[in-house]
């Protein structure tokens, strides 16, 4: 029976009606539409699902968008309708738009909810990469690499390396030359240099 002194409240995440065959049991009128949110007991209007996030129905709070895609669409329904996160940027839970990744960073398809380090033997020095480059001759460079660094003043790349991860592999310059950062330059005409790792002329 229906006890008039005492009401029951439509309970949050139902849509409630001042219509009195909607008012019969705790049903109430519906669930809360799809797109929309019913927050607090005893809701007649629905607001708006907010940016970032989907609202399924019966919702009480948004749900946000899953990583790796973002939305600044409102009213969405389900998670498929909120956007893949393009490559070269990331996108974490509840994104409103894509973060393009970092230097020494990037990200080579859509979906991805954290930029990649690029790996050693690779650098990237822009912002909003899918791929990382190549390190240059006579430079290292470490994982997650923003620009090459050269081999240090006196030494000179390792020729029988493909690529170089490190400093270590940097080999002492040789008798008849010097070898400035990132550089070897044989000794000029009239010049001679008998010791090993020089820096100058």
């Amino acid at each position: 029976p229906i006890n008039d002194a005492f009401p029951f409240l439509c309970a949050p995440g139902v849509l409630g009606s001042t219509h009195f065959e909607n008012q019969t049991s705790p049903s109430c009128a519906a669930l809360c539409p799809a797109g929309k949110v019913c927050p607090t007991a005893a809701t007649v209007t629905p607001k708006d699902c907010s940016e970032g996030a989907y609202c399924a129905a019966g919702s009480v709070t948004p749900t946000p968008c899953p990583p790796g895609t973002h939305s600044r669409a409102t009213n969405l329904t389900s998670a498929h309708e909120c956007t893949l996160c393009p490559a070269g940027a990331s996108c974490v839970a509840g994104s409103l738009q894509p973060l393009r990744c970092g230097p020494g960073t990037f990200t080579p398809s859509a979906g991805h909810s954290e930029c990649l380090p690029c790996g050693a033997g690779s650098y990237q020095d822009e912002k909003g990469a899918t791929a990382c480059k190549d390190c240059i001759f006579n430079h290292h460079c470490a994982a997650g690499s923003t620009l090459p660094s050269p081999c240090p003043s006196g030494t000179t790349a390792n020729a029988s390396l493909a690529v170089m991860t490190g400093a270590s592999p940097c080999l002492i310059c040789a008798r008849g030359s010097w070898c400035a950062p990132g550089s070897i330059v044989a000794c000029e005409v009239n010049f001679y240099d008998p010791t090993m790792g020089a820096a100058d002329q």
